[in-house]
């Protein structure tokens, strides 16, 4: 085990689970970047496994839009 591995496991048993579950998305995430910058992929295409690993991402997120200010001195 290299040491960075091992200082992620240190640090994933002493996180509470939320907090580990973050970690671990990124690191994840991280993964797979690295992953496809390593692949004849073309730079404009998607990395790979991108839509697999966010898919769902924002579920437990609410998005409220903020009210609207009046419109004023605009002149058609």
């Amino acid at each position: 085990m290299t040491a960075i591995a091992a200082e992620l496991d240190d640090k994933l048993k002493r996180l509470d689970p939320v907090a580990a579950q973050r970690l671990t998305d990124l690191v994840r995430d991280a993964i797979i970047l690295v992953e496809a910058s390593s692949t004849s992929a073309k730079p404009s295409s998607w990395p790979a496994g991108y839509f697999e690993a966010t898919a769902g991402a924002f579920a437990d997120v609410e998005f409220e839009r903020p009210p609207q200010p009046p419109l004023t001195g605009v002149v058609w």
